[in-house]
């Protein structure tokens, strides 16, 4: 049984309501009489593009209700989440090998591993690509699949982002569907993520417009204003973020990440427990806290927090990260060195979702091999995965430079 509502968000007053009780088998039609009765209600006028009626997605009912199961839990976030998600859409492809939505979904999935999850690019990105390949192969009229073939495109080299490449799938993403939750989403990462900031904060303004209670856009406005130092306005965009995803604890540990930045650690602490709360599996959120320790200095909570959370995840991004953070200020430089070298060789540094983590990680590269004698590679280290006129125009890797160029031998 289903009972569909439309309510004037103005007045609360009740447009129209209907309950259908219908076997599974009949979802489709069910979604299309929905959609048309919506469209009269509020006396949509469109064009023969814009018809309602349309194929199905995919012909079995089972292998839809997987992708729906899987977009169900994307949407929750969290490493668990991505994780079922990318199972529900692997079962989706298992019971239709032709539903193409499936596959760019499944790509989705695993870059949000990349990014905010377990995974690194170097190991991931081949599977992004054959799922955005053949999601296209099968249906090149999908927005989803161009959103899939941008982000397969996006992390397919260290200078990928500096290409047109993507932009172009993601232009054709946004062409078809502008309106669409995980086109505008990605629109602005990779608008971001290739510092075009002042086009990523319109493609946000245009989102907000567009759907004012964006959770994930609230999130990209508490990633923009942190980026900037705007500390107390990227803390109100996150916990506006977590307050329009309740079940998601992804706002309440990025709130955490600003308020480190700004130099309140109890905050961040408290902002981690409370998205442990959320998802108390998420083994990353203790990790988190471990971060917060090594910021104040107190290594011994740092390791308590750190072995809760490393068991479970101990190749993701934000663990080498801390597992580095903690062997540096331990005093084991050789060890800390090493870790960062393998960090940077398993593409955990692209594409970079916290730039000054890495460079105090390629800092930490840096001063290994300063140790090791061997001024040379270290200079390539700041480089490394950079174009070199690139790293001389950003401020850190600029002054990572100037800082060790003398060192080398006359």
């Amino acid at each position: 049984r289903i009972t569909a509502q439309l309510i004037d968000a103005t007045n609360g007053y009740h447009l129209w309501s209907e309950t259908y009780e219908r076997g599974v088998s009949d979802i489709f039609d069910i979604e299309d009489d929905i959609a048309r009765q919506v469209t009269e209600q509020l006396k949509l006028a469109l064009t023969a593009k814009q018809t309602l009626e349309g194929d199905a997605p995919t012909a079995s009912t089972e292998a839809y209700m997987a992708y729906l199961r899987g977009r169900q839990r994307l949407a929750m976030g969290g490493i668990a989440g991505f994780e079922a998600a990318q199972r529900a859409f692997e079962e989706a492809i298992t019971l239709d090998p032709e539903f193409a939505g499936a596959y760019a979904n499944l790509a989705m999935a695993y870059m949000e591993s990349v990014q905010f999850g377990d995974g690194s690019v170097g190991e991931l990105e081949p599977t992004i690509r054959a799922a955005a390949e053949r999601a296209l192969e099968l249906d090149d009229a999908l927005a989803h699949a161009w959103v899939a073939d941008a982000l397969a495109k996006a992390i397919a080299g260290p200078e990928s982002l500096t290409s047109r490449a993507p932009f172009e799938s993601m232009d054709r993403a946004y062409a078809m569907a502008p309106h669409d939750s995980d086109v505008m989403f990605w629109r602005v990462w990779l608008l971001d993520h290739s510092h075009e900031s002042w086009r990523a904060r319109e493609a946000v303004r245009q989102a907000l417009i567009r759907d004012p209670l964006s959770a994930p856009m609230h999130e990209n406005l508490c990633w923009m204003h942190n980026q900037a130092h705007k500390f107390d306005q990227a803390l109100e965009y996150c916990l506006r973020a977590a307050e329009l995803a309740p079940h998601n604890p992804r706002p309440l540990y990025q709130a955490a990440f600003v308020a480190l930045g700004a130099g309140r650690f109890d905050d961040s602490i408290r902002f981690d427990a409370r998205a442990l709360e959320r998802d108390p599996a998420d083994a990353l959120i203790p990790i988190d806290i471990a971060g917060v320790y090594v910021e104040l200095g107190d290594l011994e909570r740092a390791r308590e927090w750190f072995e809760i959370g490393e068991p479970v995840l101990p190749d993701h991004t934000f663990t080498q990260r801390v597992r580095i953070w903690l062997n540096w200020w331990a005093g084991s430089e050789a060890e800390a060195g090493r870790q960062a070298q393998a960090y940077f060789d398993r593409g955990f540094h692209r594409p970079r979702a916290n730039e000054l983590d890495t460079d105090f990680i390629r800092e930490v590269l840096v001063e290994y091999r300063l140790r090791q004698g061997k001024p040379e590679n270290a200079i390539a280290a700041i480089l490394e995965g950079e174009p070199a006129a690139a790293a001389i125009d950003e401020s850190t890797d600029g002054e990572l430079i100037m800082k060790h160029l003398l060192l080398l031998p006359a």
